[in-house]
């Protein structure tokens, strides 16, 4: 009776230390995790604003009838461009296209994810539809919000100063002018406050010259 008694005794300590463990474990996992996103969210925006500073400026004439808006356009969940600058190490190319997309992962959550490509002719674009899921780099796995907005315009009211007017989307067949500026939104939960970074493209006045 004894012999059982103390067994079933260090039985209960057993799972109880075992249960502790376990939960320390997940918590330190959980942590770890939390760790790894959060340098994410901070470095990922400077790596982008990186890029985009970098973005190619064509010489764009209104004589040309190819569209300035082919260098870069988007809408609220996809950015396409080309830049100078390259976020893969070791590439050594001139010129890369790139392509940004947010994608929906349920629960409310959206992951943002990247590809490269270098590129010889400045013509060369890519159907985002035609990339396969694993050629995507992740690099936000799951946030609460993240969007791309594109300004070219400023709208003013009498009396009033001006102001900028951000859209959601810069189609390359109906802009013959790249946008002034890129912004970008990131949210990485409900309890934080989100991040926007304002990317200036390029210098032109709104018409159909831009340098």
């Amino acid at each position: 009776m004894e012999l059982m008694i103390s067994m079933t005794i260090v039985s209960v300590m057993l799972v109880i230390i075992f249960s502790a463990f376990r939960v320390g474990t997940r918590a330190w996992e959980k942590g770890e995790k939390d760790i790894i996103f959060r340098q994410r969210y901070r470095i990922v925006p400077e790596l982008i604003r990186r890029q985009l500073t970098s973005v190619y400026l064509p010489d764009y004439s209104g004589k040309n009838n190819r569209p300035a808006g082919r260098f870069i356009y988007g809408d609220d969940s996809f950015l396409n461009f080309i830049s100078r600058k390259s976020l893969i190490p070791g590439s050594t190319s001139g010129m890369v296209r790139v392509l940004y997309r947010i994608s929906e992962e349920g629960n409310g959550e959206q992951s943002l994810s990247f590809y490269e490509k270098n590129i010889i002719a400045l013509s060369d674009d890519i159907n985002k539809d035609d990339i396969e899921d694993d050629d995507w780099y992740t690099l936000i796995p799951r946030m609460k919000d993240c969007i791309f907005e594109y300004t070219g315009e400023t709208a003013s009211a009498k009396g009033a100063d001006s102001e900028i007017a951000w859209i959601s989307t810069w189609e390359p067949k109906d802009k013959k002018r790249l946008p002034k500026a890129v912004r970008i939104l990131f949210q990485a939960d409900e309890n934080s406050k989100p991040i926007r970074i304002i990317v200036p493209v390029s210098k032109g006045s709104g018409d159909e010259k831009t340098s």
